[in-house]
């Protein structure tokens, strides 16, 4: 994928999170969609109550892996987006985990203007950690050799 690519597929990812941390995937409306799809696979004892407390935590252990992922994702793409140059990688590493944390702190402040929502700042938390874990995968990829079609074709493509 030539680099043009990897920023329109990097703004569409922006786009994506930012209408997913709008009121339509807020909390209410997660509950009613785990409570619709899953209640044979997670709830072996019947339909899931939303009070109870393993509905609140496999509602909330869905929800922060969500953010993991959404921000290694993130984060992948801002580096394949700003990897031009083969030397650059450890720059280009830390400038897509910086913009990825720069944007994961704009959308919990986008969240706080919301009426289903609140911003939360232990989100960043969860975000920053599938930035780290993708962070750490380019850093294991580049230094081992191991998995080489993560990084591409010499870096620019």
């Amino acid at each position: 994928m030539t680099t043009t690519r990897w920023r329109v597929a990097l703004l569409g990812w922006m786009l994506l999170i930012f209408f997913a941390s709008g009121n339509w995937l807020a909390w209410q409306i997660t509950e009613k969609l785990i409570v619709a799809l899953w209640p044979s696979v997670l709830f072996s004892d019947g339909p899931p109550q939303p009070q109870s407390s393993k509905f609140i935590f496999v509602h909330t252990a869905i929800r922060k892996f969500a953010h993991i992922v959404e921000y290694a994702i993130l984060t992948y793409l801002w580096f394949r987006s700003l990897w031009t140059v083969p030397s650059r990688f450890i720059s280009c590493m830390r400038w897509s985990m910086l913009l990825s944390i720069l944007y994961a702190m704009l959308d919990e402040c986008h969240q706080y203007f919301l009426f289903f929502r609140d911003g939360q700042w232990a989100d960043v938390f969860w975000d920053s950690t599938g930035i780290a874990m993708m962070g750490l995968v380019l850093w294991y990829v580049k230094r081992t050799g191991k998995g080489k079609w993560i990084l591409g074709a010499n870096g620019s493509q």
